[in-house]
């Protein structure tokens, strides 16, 4: 699966810095802990082998900002179903079509004739 042709602004970040002795791991105060959620919608993943990959991927990618850094830390992917997710109250086109390729070209979603559902 080629996830480069994705739209970029289905990509959202969201930082939250949490206050010193906030964050307790195992009933103790860890000031060196960093945990990642990732919300997962624009593909679904079946397959274990594609999940694994995914996982390994994004550890990888995190590896420079928090392993490589000496933190505590944990990432754990939440899968959304497609059925349940809206974008400027456009149901989001099937992957690899032309109107997701649009968005994916114009990096927003623009208005197109949404399946009857």
């Amino acid at each position: 699966m080629d996830y480069v042709n994705l739209p970029k602004f289905y990509v959202v970040v969201l930082f939250k810095d949490m206050p010193a002795n906030t964050m307790y791991v195992g009933g103790k105060a860890n000031d060196n802990f960093v945990r990642i959620r990732v919300d997962h919608i624009a593909r679904q993943m079946d397959d274990p082998a594609i999940r694994a990959m995914c996982m390994e991927a994004i550890e990888e990618k995190l590896a420079p900002f928090v392993k490589d850094r000496g933190y505590d830390w944990e990432v754990h992917l939440n899968e959304t179903p497609m059925d349940l997710w809206r974008t400027q109250g456009l149901v989001p086109p099937p992957a690899e079509s032309a109107i997701e390729k649009l968005w994916a070209k114009e990096n927003r979603p623009v208005p197109y004739e949404q399946p009857a559902g």
